[in-house]
């Protein structure tokens, strides 16, 4: 079996409405603004008490503050008739609160609450500052951040150099400096000789050195997907014959790794060992088909027919595995995991997926309205919170497939 059945529920029959995804968008930014507490931010949601033994509320782009207010900006941006907040006197807090929350995280994981990680650490909250206030100095204070987090033994996109690499890419695009590009060959450089052949998958792949284990992780967040995503992102920026090597040797390993029966393809958390509690198939952004359909989505253009066939196939898992049990977000939940079937209609053309988008959807409003009557408030963050359902949805509505913070920032 490519998923655990007891991941998953069954698919609302409930049909599009694109009256309902409006003002489900509209009803979740006001209880998000509803719950703002100027200096504290945002409260502790019960699910990261209970889960996560948070004693205060994070900070970070991943499932913080720093994500909220990105998210809330970005809704405002693609729709005007949204209410806003003006949040640039509270930015510093999101730099000042920082290494505090992180030290809270269990300290057998290792975590340096000084990290410069972009999804979990500074980075990610300068990377705010710079969208709302365009100060030049947030900027030096970004490129110094990104020396220093190259060589990050954790080799993946949450802590590690390819977050630094969308960061310098999403830079570029901002500012047209040389800086942020050589910033970039840097970490490509780095993340090219780490780069390693696997003789049981006969491809390359790399290691991750985090969390005080050592694995070789697929996933988007974690491992492969999430590096080759850095680099697929930037590959004009090779020499002709760099960018075939790179293409071949990712599209090796998105292959050489997929599990594939009959029309449905799915990815294991990790090759060989896997980092302890990732054992399981799993069917989300993180690990699994989604991420690895995001991640290696320019395979469309840029590889094979294979590779065209395996994205199809990892879709068809999305689909028959069905919407995750999990209710949250983009990173293990329904939301998240109908953007493939956008990545796919974007890619074929095909109706077919933009329906499965809207109607994984409509089943994630109602996993939004019993979360938020469980719970007595909504969970206010962006990839893994309420906050990240509003972003699907406004991308249901206009067809776009970008997946925030990875295709966009």
């Amino acid at each position: 079996m490519l998923y655990l059945e007891k991941r998953h529920e069954t698919l609302s029959d409930e049909p599009w409405s694109e009256i309902k995804a409006s003002a489900t968008i509209d009803t979740i930014v006001q209880q998000c603004l509803a719950l703002f507490q100027a200096d504290n931010l945002w409260p502790l949601h019960p699910d990261l008490i209970e889960n996560y033994d948070l004693k205060q509320t994070p900070t970070s782009l991943w499932h913080g503050t720093a994500g909220t207010i990105w998210a809330l900006t970005q809704l405002h941006l693609t729709n005007n008739n949204l209410p806003s907040v003006n949040f640039e006197p509270y930015l510093d807090l999101l730099i000042n609160r920082q290494s505090e929350w992180l030290s809270q995280i269990d300290a057998s994981l290792k975590i340096d609450p000084a990290t410069p990680g972009y999804l979990l650490g500074y980075t990610g909250a300068y990377m705010v500052q710079w969208r709302i206030k365009k100060d030049p100095n947030i900027l030096n204070k970004i490129e110094q951040l990104i020396q220093t987090n190259i060589n990050n033994p954790n080799n993946e996109l949450m802590w590690a150099a390819p977050g630094m690499m969308l960061v310098a890419l999403f830079l570029h695009k901002d500012t047209k400096e040389k800086r942020w590009l050589d910033l970039y060959h840097q970490a490509a450089i780095y993340m090219l000789s780490i780069y390693k052949y696997d003789e049981n998958i006969d491809s390359k792949i790399w290691t991750q050195y985090m969390y005080g284990s050592e694995a070789k992780h697929l996933g988007l967040v974690h491992g492969f997907a999430g590096n080759a995503v850095a680099l697929l992102k930037g590959i004009h920026l090779f020499e002709a014959t760099q960018q075939r090597k790179i293409i071949d040797d990712i599209e090796r390993t998105f292959i050489n790794t997929a599990i594939v029966e009959d029309e449905l393809a799915n990815w294991l958390p990790c090759v060989g060992k896997p980092r302890p509690g990732r054992e399981d198939m799993l069917v989300h952004i993180c690990h699994g088909a989604p991420g690895m359909a995001i991640g290696l989505a320019d395979l469309w253009e840029l590889g094979s027919k294979k590779s065209q066939a395996l994205l199809l196939k990892a879709g068809n898992l999305v689909w028959a595995a069905g919407p995750l049990e999990k209710p949250w977000g983009l990173c293990h939940g329904t939301a998240g995991n109908g953007y493939v079937f956008l990545k796919l209609y974007d890619l074929t053309k095909e109706e077919i997926w933009l329906t499965r988008a809207r109607q994984f959807g409509m089943h994630a409003i109602k996993q939004y309205e019993q979360a938020a009557e469980k719970y007595g408030m909504i969970r206010t963050d962006a990839w893994c919170g309420d906050l990240g359902l509003a972003l699907f949805l406004q991308s249901c509505i206009a067809q776009n497939s970008e997946f925030p913070m990875i295709d966009y920032f």
